[in-house]
């Protein structure tokens, strides 16, 4: 439950359903509501000469459905998530009267894409993580976003010792 004075309230439910049709592996399925108000700065920025304020914003909704598979094991996790997101309101720039403005998007936005992640133990103390995402399908108000994201890292404890190094790729 979300509520904000100035805005209002909304009721975000979430659901899930898991199965085990193994020890190794398990299948979710989740769905849900995310409820985003709009920021002081997306409301009621005015003395900035790149761009206004909206104080009429409504707050944007986005409906997520996920389906994951978790497989894991003594040693590691591999896991392969499908997402797909339906938004309502959501908050953009435009052009009015020649400025760019906070708006509302008056379409339902969506989008969709795969995210993979695994987990390695590759030695006593060493572990690794990698993950990537995938967006396949994304609104024109997502021109901003990479489309593909890449992370491996690698981490490293023994007694009181602690070290990761990591890298990041982001297309353009």
């Amino acid at each position: 439950y979300d509520r904000y004075a100035q805005i209002g309230d909304n009721v975000s439910p979430r659901l899930g359903l898991l199965f085990h049709p193994d020890q190794y592996n398990t299948f979710k399925l989740l769905t849900g509501e995310a409820f985003r108000a709009p920021q002081a700065g997306e409301l009621y920025t005015t003395n900035n000469p790149v761009i206004r304020g909206n104080p009429d914003l409504k707050p944007e909704t986005v409906m997520t459905s996920e389906l994951i598979w978790l497989h894991q094991r003594e040693r590691g996790l591999f896991s392969l998530t499908y997402f797909y997101n339906e938004f309502d309101n959501a908050i953009d720039q435009a052009i009015v009267n020649g400025l760019r403005v906070y708006t509302n998007s008056d379409e339902q936005d969506v989008s969709d894409g795969l995210e993979a992640e695994l987990q390695a133990e590759i030695a006593p103390g060493f572990k690794l993580l990698a993950t990537a995402t995938w967006l396949l399908k994304t609104p024109d108000t997502f021109f901003r976003e990479a489309r593909d994201l890449y992370s491996l890292s690698g981490l490293y404890e023994r007694d009181k010792f602690y070290g990761s190094i990591s890298a990041y790729y982001h297309s353009n």
